[in-house]
């Protein structure tokens, strides 16, 4: 019983132990292989996550462990349970090592851009205004100004067409004017007599949190903008001018000529004879002078005057009415958001634009905000899925307006927004950004009064969001409204020319959107007057 076969026991277990450690030996080696180069098809690399541990291990759950990695998704994609994940997501991936050098399953195809054929258009941005009546007078000044583009790009078609202005918030002082009607109904009547293209205009915290009754407030705003954009379907302007021309009039002329006549002229001419005058015996020589009547003719010239009607030209102060009459409308795209419809939604030129309502009213609470919060997430998210599905690839850029700074109560917004655009970062690893949704994002506000370019959340350690730009105005009353050109796929990229103009890359490095400052805020008020004569069109500020 020693030995088995010739093969003694010993050797025997020998060489069972030698398999058994060779078998550990070769799955060991195949479970190293496909952990740290398995996932090279989705963009791992299998580096450090900082303290000597993959960051293949970082985060993964049971079924990693296991082995089962065939057609899973991504176990670290965070998707709200409201909202599903658009059809460019991932769904038989390998799970991400790395999520930080996730390849994109979204690529560009065609022109550089990557998503077709778009044409140049640009729009205008103003906020905070008019506070005070420089501003009234200002914000005239500035209509003018535009009115002179448009009609500029209207005589040239290859110019850049302006669609909209974009006024961002705060359309009066609310502590001063407490919100009354009068106010609201100026900048609505200022705009529609004004602007020759759509004005949209978003709620400011001084239009309704700085009054007495901000509900009030918020109602009367409503009842004014919501909807304004209708009333360039059928724009009319009358506008005077008053300039020194030559007039024509039929006038009664009178004119005086010289007539002379030969006229018969009797004069009395006096006589002297010496006559003999016989007194008695004497006899006296005496002169005796006499008149007659000598008659005679001479010729008497007079002044006649004559009068007839004839046309007469002469240099007059002449006003005229030119008027304008055309139909704007904005993109067919353009809607309202069904229980908020103060926030609109369009797209042009591949780039989505969309207001979002961030203003926490005083009689809203934390939760009803919370619940407003997320509303503006959803409505963000459904029109970016909405924009893929009609277009068929993801937007160029998107545009967000709004009115506050990106204070701690609306940071939630762009926390949980944030969530649809990049993995769930691990404990020791940033997130990936998702695929498809590495294009700008443009946060574009007033509130703060001065002209600012916030890019902090791109070297955020929680939201590490490299094409977010957070964008603030200078107050309306102080500078010229912002131009911002939208690039069109056949154009040159756009640069930056002046020190007043900022450029926003799109997702392949080229310019995308420009910001013209326009010579940033004034500096000569008189000479900018002197071009633009104003007439006082309202009478609210008069009594200050």
């Amino acid at each position: 019983m020693g030995k088995v076969s010739g093969i003694s026991r010993k050797k025997l277990v020998r060489i069972g132990v030698g398999v058994v450690i060779g078998i550990i030996v070769v799955v060991a080696g195949i479970y190293a292989i496909s952990a740290n180069g398995g996932s090279g098809g989705s963009g791992g690399s299998g580096d450090d996550g900082g303290d000597g541990t993959t960051s293949s291990s970082v985060g993964a759950d049971e079924d990693t462990v296991a082995g089962n990695t065939g057609t899973s998704a991504p176990t670290n994609l965070r998707v709200p349970e409201t909202t599903k994940l658009p059809t460019f997501a991932p769904t038989t991936i390998a799970p991400i090592e790395n999520p930080t050098t996730l390849a994109p399953t979204f690529k560009p195809t065609g022109a550089p851009t990557g998503e077709g054929h778009y044409e140049k258009f640009n729009f205008l941005l103003m906020g905070d205004t008019p506070y005070v009546p420089k501003d009234e007078k200002n914000l005239h000044l500035q209509f003018q100004e535009i009115r002179d583009m448009v009609d500029d790009q209207l005589a040239d078609p290859s110019l850049s067409q302006s669609l909209f202005v974009m006024h961002v918030g705060d359309i009066q002082l609310g502590k001063k004017t407490n919100c009354e009607d009068v106010y609201f109904h100026m900048m609505q009547r200022m705009v529609t007599q004004l602007s020759p293209i759509p004005v949209l205009v978003i709620l400011g915290d001084n239009d309704s949190n700085d009054c007495d009754n901000s509900n009030k407030a918020k109602k009367i705003f409503d009842s004014l903008f919501i909807g304004l954009e209708d009333h360039w379907l059928d724009w009319v302007f009358h506008q005077n001018f008053t300039n020194l021309e030559e007039v024509t009039r039929l006038e009664n002329v009178t004119t005086w000529k010289n007539v002379t006549q030969l006229v018969t002229v009797t004069t009395q001419v006096p006589v002297s004879e010496t006559v003999s005058v016989t007194l008695g015996n004497m006899t006296n020589i005496e002169n005796i002078t006499t008149t007659k009547n000598v008659t005679s003719t001479k010729p008497v010239t007079t002044m006649e005057a004559l009068t007839k009607t004839e046309q007469v030209v002469r240099l007059e102060n002449v006003t005229r009415t030119h008027v304008t009459e055309r139909s704007v409308s904005l993109p067919p795209s353009f809607d309202r958001m069904d229980d908020m419809p103060q926030n609109w939604a369009m797209d042009k030129s591949g780039v989505l634009m969309l207001s979002v309502d961030l203003i926490q009213l005083n009689h809203v609470n934390d939760n009803k905000f919370t619940n407003i919060i997320d509303k503006n997430v959803q409505w963000t998210m459904d029109k970016i899925y909405a924009f893929n599905e009609t277009h068929a690839h993801m937007p160029r850029a998107i545009i967000l307006f709004g009115h506050p700074i990106r204070k701690s109560h609306v940071r939630p917004y762009f926390e949980k927004l944030n969530t649809y655009f990049y993995q769930e970062p691990g404990p020791l690893v940033r997130g990936g950004m998702l695929p498809g949704m590495d294009f700008p994002v443009v946060y574009m506000h007033g509130d703060g009064h001065n002209w600012d370019v916030d890019t902090r959340l791109q070297e955020s350690s929680t939201l590490n969001w490299r094409l977010f730009y957070d964008i603030m105005c200078d107050q309306g009353g102080n500078a010229p409204p912002l131009i911002i050109e939208i690039r069109g796929t056949e154009d040159p990229p756009f640069i930056q020319e002046r020190k007043d103009q900022f450029v926003i890359s799109d997702r392949f490095g080229q310019g995308l959107i420009r910001f013209d400052r326009r010579g940033g805020t004034y500096t000569d008020w008189l000479v900018y007057e002197d071009r633009y004569p104003w007439p006082k069109i309202h009478p609210v500020f008069e009594n200050e």
